[in-house]
């Protein structure tokens, strides 16, 4: 195409007739073309033919427009040589104003603002820009446009746009343009009209329904712009800026809360339950729920004092994880312990947010006598799922209980966790409480314990709290049992046990009989290591009470003479 345009623009130059023929509109045609090479030619031909007395608007507006950025600057010359006599030709401005080209659009914004215009002349000018844009296509090149012919008009033209008719605005509200959009924004901004007369449909339409985010941002800093006493009452609107899709409005809308929220206590307390209802609801648009925490936390932090428990808890159940960490922080804050169960605050420190398991501690630092008065629910909170909460847990028994707090059934109870951790700190804890008459309880509670290591720390007690009672005997059998069925396993305890056991039955027929049944019904499924000692246990009841029935048959070896031996008899 552009060869073309070479060759043509050839043939004409070599035609000296008729391009002396040639008249203005002919010139400007040339000029007109999108290439250069043609554009050039239009140029010098403009050049040749302008007459700075009587300038031709049109061959002038032609050139200022055309490829050639030689003949476009030569052109905002002629009109810097004569500017008064130019800024009368309403359409060379409007040329001038909508190029295609920067440095026209960028000349045209200097001349405009250098030159002042008489407000007929102002409006009349107005009124063909307001057309120009609102004929401008939904296109980049279009948008280019007109942000620039929007902030030249509003920068020449401010006074006069204060009374242009809030229809003229509507119409420039609903074009896709942003630059349009924008231009719209500034005029109601600086418009004679208060904030609080403007219909709140054309508000709105800039402010939430516009698709570009400057002039949504505008369009709240108007909102913004109403007195506090009409704000406080649009509530509902605030809302919907608050937790909309749009950061940019959100962000915009921040300050209003922030300026309401100091100076009208009632204001923070109303919009909290609407924002707290938000929280409570699955997350619609990404980046809401943490956005309005934050609000929460800071800007509105006043208004969360008539926030009730029923709501907390709400808070604290609820799935997503804003909701759950301001139910943490309104526990500590909001909730009087006293109307808690110490089970559930237990529970808590389990949660997964880091605020909520904060607030169970600060619950237990707080509340170290009920604590002491409800124990058996508190030591839950030794069972949380958290690292941290266990850590916790383990720190305040030890260091803000005494020793005389806990009762044997609440120290068993802690040594029979699942958890090993717990186990050791509720052997710990026994060891460290251990109160001499509730010894038995002790043993009792910790052999029925089916953790090898509870029920290794449970011989500790064997010797002191059950030996010479075959009543006590007999009440831990399904101890022993357990203790020794273990395959390859509980080696020390079972250790133990035999030798209690052995020492156990020499002391009365009853308790030998005990133990030979025990072992009798052991030793068939036994290991071959743990099966010889049952074996030697049962010798000794034989060889101390031999009326015992047991398993075994004790043979003496035969005795052989020295000949048989050297024979190999």
């Amino acid at each position: 195409m552009y060869f073309g345009a070479w060759i043509a623009v050839r043939a004409l130059r070599d035609n000296k007739e008729f391009l002396g023929a040639l008249d203005v509109e002919g010139i400007v045609m040339l000029l007109e073309r999108p290439f250069e090479v043609t554009a050039q030619l239009g140029f010098e031909l403009a050049k040749a033919r302008y007459n700075p007395d009587q300038p031709d608007l049109a061959l002038v507006a032609a050139v200022a427009n055309c490829a050639v950025p030689a003949a476009r600057k030569l052109a905002h010359g002629w009109i810097d040589n004569n500017r008064a006599r130019f800024v009368e030709a309403h359409d060379l401005l409007i040329a001038l104003l909508f190029s295609a080209h920067a440095d026209t659009r960028a000349y045209a914004r200097v001349l405009l603002q250098g030159v002042p215009l008489l407000s007929a002349a102002a409006s009349a000018l107005i009124g063909r820009v307001v057309a120009g844009l609102l004929a401008l296509p939904n296109t980049p090149a279009a948008g280019e446009v007109a942000a620039d012919v929007g902030e030249t008009v509003m920068r020449a033209f401010a006074r006069p746009l204060r009374g242009i008719g809030l229809n003229v605005v509507v119409d420039l509200v609903a074009h896709p343009l942003e630059g349009v959009q924008l231009f719209a924004a500034n005029i109601l901004l600086n418009h004679d009209t208060r904030p609080e007369d403007l219909p709140e449909q054309l508000v709105a339409a800039l402010a939430v329904e516009s698709k570009h985010a400057a002039v949504r941002s505008l369009g709240i800093r108007l909102f913004g712009e109403l007195p506090d006493s009409v704000l406080v009452h649009r509530g509902a609107l605030m809302l919907a800026f608050l937790t909309s899709a749009h950061v940019d409005q959100r962000d915009a809308i921040r300050p209003v809360v922030q300026r309401l929220a100091a100076r009208d206590p009632a204001f923070a307390a109303a919009i909290v339950a609407p924002l707290i209802g938000a929280l409570l609801v699955k997350e619609v648009h990404e980046g809401v729920h943490s956005f309005v925490l934050r609000l929460l936390k800071t800007d509105l932090e006043q208004g969360l004092g008539a926030v009730d428990k029923d709501l907390v808890m709400r808070l604290l159940r609820a799935k997503a994880s804003a909701a759950q960490e301001l139910g943490g922080i309104l526990l500590a804050r909001n909730v009087d312990p006293d109307s808690l169960d110490v089970g559930e605050v237990a529970r808590l420190a389990s949660h997964e947010i880091l605020a909520v398991r904060q607030a169970a501690w600060s619950f237990f630092e707080r509340n170290v006598e009920r604590i002491r008065r409800e124990l058996p629910q508190a030591i839950k909170i030794l069972d949380a799922k958290w690292d941290d909460s266990r850590a916790f847990a383990f720190a305040f028994f030890r260091e803000r209980l005494q020793p005389g707090d806990f009762p044997p059934d609440v120290l068993v109870a802690i040594a029979d966790s699942v958890r090993a951790d717990v186990q050791a700190f509720g052997r710990e804890m026994i060891t460290r409480c251990f109160q001499e008459e509730h010894g038995l309880d002790y043993l009792r509670r910790l052999s029925e314990h089916p953790s090898a290591d509870v029920q290794l720390f449970a011989t500790n007690y064997l010797e002191r709290y059950a030996a010479g009672s075959i009543e006590r005997l007999r009440e831990l059998v399904p101890y022993f049992l357990g203790v020794l069925s273990r395959v390859n396993r509980g080696r020390v305890a079972k250790a133990r046990i035999f030798r209690f056991l052995t020492t156990e039955a020499e002391k009365s027929p009853e308790a030998a009989q005990l133990v030979a049944e025990l072992m009798t019904r052991q030793s068939l499924t036994m290991a071959i290591g743990d099966r010889a000692a049952s074996v030697v246990a049962m010798v000794e009841v034989r060889q101390r009470f031999g009326d015992v029935p047991l398993p075994i048959e004790i043979r003496q070896p035969p005795v052989r003479t020295k000949g048989q031996v050297q024979r190999g008899v």
